[in-house]
């Protein structure tokens, strides 16, 4: 059975845990979302690429630890994050922005060409925590939930990588 996209949020509101098929939907709903994530984290359109497959094995591989489906998208995050952990640490070379060679990728990046080079001067932590809460719109206690760590130390960290952006770059934002 082939999945389609818009039955993803049918099966994450439910509650329980997926069926294969409803996973299956579910992990195709979110593909951009975990390509956006690995591309913050590895900065390389290839290694996000990557990313991605390792992801979407991972999660196939551990469908049957996620108990409730309305937990999906956080537990797709912490494998993305951990994933491209894993990736980054074996390549032992620094994360560096090569020019894209798909067009249609690269006018998705113009825009977003200053954010990232202010954006640079972070961690990867903090720079994932800042784009899920500028960029994703989430919640300080969604993306809490998504690291697993407290609240406060949330907050402590957002404020810290702003501060962090205004001294190296000079600017108040």
């Amino acid at each position: 059975m082939i999945a389609k996209k818009g039955d993803a949020d049918v099966f994450r509101k439910s509650g329980t845990a997926l069926s294969d098929a409803a996973f299956e939907a579910a992990l195709f709903a979110e593909e951009d979302y975990v390509y956006r994530i690995s591309f913050i984290y590895l900065k390389e359109e290839a290694a996000a690429l990557e990313n991605v497959q390792e992801v979407a094995y991972r999660a196939w591989r551990g469908r049957k630890s996620l108990r409730d489906a309305s937990y999906f998208k956080t537990w797709l995050t912490r494998i993305t994050m951990n994933c491209a952990f894993q990736q980054h640490r074996a390549s032992f070379q620094p994360l560096a922005i090569e020019p894209s060679q798909t067009t249609s990728f690269e006018e998705r990046l113009v825009d977003r060409l200053y954010l990232d080079d202010l954006l640079d001067v972070l961690e990867p932590t903090e720079r994932s925590i800042v784009y899920f809460r500028y960029e994703e719109d989430l919640s300080l206690q969604e993306i809490a939930q998504t690291f697993n760590v407290p609240l406060s130390t949330i907050k402590s960290t957002l404020y810290r990588a702003l501060e962090k952006v205004r001294r190296q770059k000079g600017m108040s934002l």
